[in-house]
């Protein structure tokens, strides 16, 4: 079985968990937390993005004490296969790449290829990314996430960066690009990832003040980065849920049960 699929079955997993409750399945049902947290990791090119998450997800999912739903790792691949599950056109995500449409090519693609225009395009990411945050458990990798998701409480927002020499490194000896490939991919990435949000969000992805978390990877290991991560989720976590369990709990009434008078 191939790593997307598998990560897609494992998407409609999460999804089925998390709308158990609003399809009223009876007795087995995943109710929403009170106090979702979920992470959007910003990253440059190279910095093992997709390592860091999966490994972040399989600790918080062994020591999130609180989850009722699997932690779950959205990439571009597994945010498409969002957009299916809300019914929308597989082709969507694929029609987003981290980088500039000029505006010629949206215009034939509206006018010829019967898409809708990068606006509804857009629109359509920022609600299924949105609609994931809320609900919590999730780890969102690239796309904007953390712009989009500012406003929601509980997010933890994380930017993975590196000298260009360690990320060089990793592409020809994790991902398998030649030395003459790799330092051209690098430069064409950072630089359509930098675009894509300062294009369509009018955001700098380099600010660190966007971050809850910026982590240098030529000094922490994907282990040492998700271990550190993984301490502010549950330590927010907790935090919420306490908050939420204090909200709910009832308002001690200020009469005597037995005599009818006001207690003192």
């Amino acid at each position: 079985m191939s790593a997307d699929k598998a990560g897609c079955e494992v998407c409609g997993s999460y999804i089925n968990c998390q709308y158990r409750n609003e399809r009223g399945d009876g007795a087995d049902v995943c109710f929403l937390s009170p106090a979702p947290v979920f992470v959007t990791i910003s990253r440059e090119a190279g910095t093992n993005a997709m390592a860091l998450a999966s490994r972040l997800a399989a600790y918080l999912q062994e020591h999130d004490t609180e989850a009722i739903c699997p932690w779950q790792v959205f990439n571009k691949t597994l945010i498409l296969n969002a957009l299916e599950s809300h019914h929308q056109p597989g082709w969507l995500a694929e029609s987003l790449p981290e980088d500039k449409v000029s505006e010629i090519d949206a215009l034939m693609m509206e006018l010829f290829g019967g898409h809708p225009s990068i606006s509804t395009l857009l629109k359509e990411l920022e609600e299924t990314i949105l609609k994931l945050a809320d609900r919590g458990n999730v780890i969102l990798v690239g796309r904007a996430s953390n712009v989009i998701t500012a406003k929601l409480p509980g997010g933890v927002h994380v930017r993975l960066v590196g000298s260009v020499e360690k990320r060089l490194e990793r592409l020809r000896t994790s991902e398998g690009f030649t030395g003459e490939e790799a330092a051209p991919f690098l430069r064409k990435e950072d630089r359509a990832r930098a675009r894509f949000v300062r294009t369509y969000f009018n955001a700098d992805i380099q600010e660190p003040l966007e971050y809850d978390l910026v982590i240098n990877t030529d000094r922490m290991s994907v282990e040492e980065s998700a271990l550190m991560i993984a301490g502010v989720v549950l330590e927010r976590h907790k935090k919420k849920m306490a908050k939420a369990t204090a909200l709910s709990a009832p308002i001690p009434s200020m009469v005597d049960a037995g005599s009818g008078e006001m207690k003192d």
